[in-house]
């Protein structure tokens, strides 16, 4: 072999390495595992998929990801870190206009509540509204109770990024993050809006976790929300959890 071959030969090495590093790099920094599941009564769904960048796409055997989307809803988990929301209805984009508008339809949501014996007021007031998203939220709204979602999305890094829930409520609240061996729970409605772009619309989770059709219109005629707020408020003689901070809970060693 000449000295010019060995000399190309060991170039062509050189570059075969090159290219096979950078290609295990490109995958560890932006790849996205989704791992979607739901199980109910009548409908079971099911999405685990890998998805790689390739330009400003992430792509899979099943569907593309806009790479924006990802980077937001990686930021949206990111920027929970050490905070404590408060949940407030402004949180899911309710209005003072919109109290005025649905109060008749809350207030009848309410009294056909089946164990409700309160005294429901002739007009809702922000505290009202306020309650019942409280309500909604940390108690659990109407719902089949067999239905069974998991949610897991993965952005693989150094370390991961990991953003889950198991939750059957509206935008499926709290939402579990972990990046190596810090790990929270946020109460930020930044989360499941940004990973709901990117689920599937075919998924109860998306619906789940974008929550706008719940909170535009099935909130206001919520039977058991509604119910719930103003008989817990009669039997205690007072409003209840006027602390709008999201509930703090202590890890598990």
């Amino acid at each position: 072999m000449s000295d010019t071959e060995r000399k190309n030969g060991k170039i062509f090495l050189v570059v075969c390495f090159a290219l096979l590093k950078s290609t295990s790099a490109a995958f560890c920094a932006d790849t996205v595992h989704i791992d979607d599941q739901f199980t109910g009564c009548f409908t079971h769904y099911s999405e685990n998929a890998t998805f790689i960048r390739s330009g400003d796409e992430y792509k899979s055997h099943l569907r593309v990801l806009d790479a924006g989307r990802v980077e937001a809803a990686k930021n949206a988990a990111l920027a929970t870190a050490g905070k404590i929301e408060i949940i407030s209805p402004a949180f899911f984009g309710i209005t003072e206009k919109q109290i005025k508008l649905h109060q008749a339809e809350a207030l009848d949501a309410a009294s056909q509540f089946a164990n409700s014996d309160a005294h429901l007021p002739k007009s809702l007031t922000y505290d009202d509204v306020h309650r019942a998203v409280k309500t909604a939220i940390l108690f659990g709204a109407t719902g089949n109770s067999t239905n069974k979602p998991a949610l897991k999305v993965v952005f693989v890094g150094s370390p991961d990024l990991v953003v889950s829930t198991d939750h059957d409520m509206p935008t499926m609240l709290p939402w579990k993050v972990q990046m190596g061996d810090k790990h929270w729970e946020t109460y930020s409605p930044d989360v499941p809006r940004t990973i709901s772009m990117l689920l599937s619309k075919s998924s109860p989770n998306f619906s789940a976790a974008s929550y706008s059709e719940y909170w535009s219109h099935g909130f206001w005629t919520d039977m058991a929300v509604w119910g719930l707020t103003f008989e817990r408020e009669s039997k205690s003689g007072k409003n209840m959890g006027h602390s709008t901070h999201a509930p703090s809970k202590k890890s598990k060693s």
